[in-house]
């Protein structure tokens, strides 16, 4: 008896700490699982609402289509709640008929900039439901790194009833007594493992998308239920990348469309911000970068830029004007302003910036070349009107007729000088544009210079001047002969018939280097009375004279120097003028020794050098 009392006591005991033991597992069990699904549909159901926040739109009138949209294919209940917590949209009530929800945690969170998860009975279906909402932001702007939210996103689950779903593990494990304890610690070990490993793999895949890397996948994942969810995490992640390539695209798209343009184009936000600036305004404005997010003003420095863009803004209309930019260089701008407006953006306006500066000076030099041709012109012109009105009205002596017949003939050669070089000047242009590289040819700088010389013998002799040529044997250029003898001839012209009477004329050459590149420097070095710092710019224009009255008085056409500026633009050359330390003036020009590639336009802008 007492053997079977004390196996009936170990019994007892063995039985009683068996059936604790189950029940303490079952329980631990039991509420180990209730957490995990807890945490893993709380944490599910945030990175679910992240996701569709990226996608929702930012407009109360797009939220229900697209909470149907998104509730039909995730299987999830999906609500839209603006900044003032009224209801956008819901997948699975009216919106219309739903209270205000900005007393919800969940919608609190989201609305602050982060996200929150919450469980609960739902005030409008009546059943337990898990919450997670995310906020839905505006699209970051140029330099913003996280924008405001513009409402959130909230998704929800109904709660399955955890414990009936753990009754059969319950029973089981108190029907399998002593021996299933060990089977229960051993497939709670291999279940929380076999848990563990998908969560782990969502977790990660969740994490990469979260730091850029969408083409990442959750893979691997063999359980039903997460295996549904990896693929509905791995199909947004697909779509994310899609849309996030094609704004990419489109970004790059417009990128280059905005740099090949030839006109300056500025946007400006509703503050008078910069959004945006192509490189050829910056180009425009004389700035290597125009910076997103400055003030206008700050970034232009054009303070009728600014008046052009607040106008624009403010009276949301079109505004064409035109105003002159005073940065490194004056230049004349059209700008054409026009207001934007984005749905669920801020207003602004667009600017585009058209460079004047070359038409509005190409129309000063045309209206000053016509006036100085009327000029030029109408004094011989009257001239010779009037003494030829006076030999046929009046009776007169041989001598005082010969007289009268001879200032005729000197300002009809003044005339017909001014014609000549005109149209030299025109055949140098043309030819530019059409031929002006042919007739080149290799030519012995000494022999061109002594040509220019004997070509301008007769205004040489005209004051008695003589001319030193300075010239190192050995010296050649590839030029055109008759242009660059023109040119010489000219400028030895020049000092003889400016300088004084029996004036010694210089001619040097020599060779030079500028730019890495070969040439000849031509100087023609005279005693006159020099020229004037103020006049030394404008020397080489058309018509401009020093002392117009002296100009006249010797034959001078405004025009000589002027068609030596054009022949060095044609050789890829250039022309200057500097005085000289005890009097007198150095005209020089630079030749390259080798034809140049492609030599300036002479109808350009190419100013003389001065010094």
């Amino acid at each position: 008896m007492g053997r079977s009392a004390l196996a009936n006591r170990v019994f007892r005991l063995t039985a009683a700490l068996s059936a604790l033991s189950i029940l303490l597992m079952a329980a631990a069990a039991l509420d180990g699982m209730r957490r995990l699904h807890r945490e893993l549909s709380l944490f599910a159901l945030e990175r679910t609402a992240s996701a569709l926040a990226g996608l929702a739109p930012t407009d109360p009138e797009s939220a229900q289509d697209f909470c149907l949209r998104a509730g039909r294919d995730s299987g999830l209940r999906v609500t839209v709640i603006g900044p003032d917590g009224r209801v956008w949209g819901d997948s699975r009530s009216a919106p219309e008929a739903m209270v205000n929800h900005l007393d919800r945690p969940e919608v609190a969170a989201a609305l602050s900039g982060g996200t929150g998860a919450e469980r609960r009975v739902s005030g409008t279906l009546g059943v337990p439901m898990a919450y997670a909402a995310a906020p839905i932001r505006f699209p970051p702007r140029p330099g913003q790194t996280d924008a405001p939210p513009a409402a959130a996103l909230r998704v929800a689950v109904d709660t399955p009833d955890l414990s009936r779903v753990l009754y059969p593990f319950v029973g089981a494990a108190a029907a399998a007594a002593v021996l299933l304890v060990i089977a229960a610690g051993l497939a709670s070990a291999r279940l929380g493992r076999s848990l563990a490993a998908p969560v782990l793999r969502l977790s990660e895949a969740a994490e990469s998308w979260a730091a850029g890397r969408l083409d990442l996948r959750a893979a691997d994942v063999s359980d039903p239920e997460f295996a549904a969810l990896a693929a509905t995490m791995n199909a947004m992640a697909e779509e994310l990348d899609r849309r996030i390539r094609e704004t990419e695209n489109r970004k790059a798209e417009l990128g280059a469309v905005l740099a090949s343009l030839g006109e300056g184009v500025i946007a400006v936000d509703e503050n008078l911000r910069l959004v945006l600036a192509n490189p050829r305004a910056a180009e425009l404005l004389g700035a290597s970068e125009l910076e997103a997010g400055r003030p206008i003003l700050r970034a232009t420095g054009s303070a009728d830029l600014e008046r052009i863009a607040a106008a624009c803004v403010r009276g949301r209309t079109m505004v064409r004007e035109e105003f002159t930019y005073y940065g490194p260089e004056t230049k004349t701008i059209l700008a054409y302003a026009a207001p934007y407006n984005v749905e669920g953006a801020r207003d602004g306006a667009v600017i585009a910036l058209t460079d004047l500066s070359a038409i509005r000076r190409l129309e000063r030099v045309r209206t000053d070349f016509v006036a100085n041709v009327s000029h030029e012109l109408r004094t011989p012109i009257t001239l010779i009107k009037g003494f030829a009105e006076t030999l046929e009205s009046e009776e007169m002596s041989p001598e005082e007729r010969a007289r009268f017949t001879a200032i005729i003939r000197r300002h009809a050669d003044r005339m017909a000088s001014i014609i000549e070089d005109l149209l030299t000047l025109a055949r140098l242009e043309a030819g530019q544009g059409g031929r002006g590289a042919e007739g080149f040819e290799e030519l012995e700088a000494g022999e061109l210079a002594a040509a220019a010389v004997e070509s301008a013998r007769l205004e040489l002799e005209g004051k008695a001047a003589t001319v030193e040529i300075r010239c190192p044997p050995g010296l050649s250029l590839d030029a055109h002969p008759g242009l660059v003898e023109q040119a010489l001839v000219n400028l030895v012209a020049n000092a003889a018939k400016y300088g004084p009477r029996g004036g010694a004329i210089e001619l040097a050459v020599r060779p030079a280097e500028r730019d890495g590149r070969p040439y000849l420097r031509f100087a023609v070095k005279d005693r006159g009375p020099g020229i004037p710092d103020k006049d030394k710019g404008r020397l080489f224009e058309r018509f401009y004279r020093v002392d117009r009255a002296r100009s006249r008085e010797l034959g001078g056409t405004g025009l000589g120097l002027a068609i030596v500026k054009h022949i060095a633009l044609i050789h890829g050359g250039s022309v200057g003028v500097r005085s000289r330390h005890r009097g007198g003036s150095e005209f020089y020009l630079y030749l390259p020794v080798e034809r140049a590639a492609q030599a300036a336009s002479p109808s350009g802008d190419n100013p003389a050098e001065s010094s």
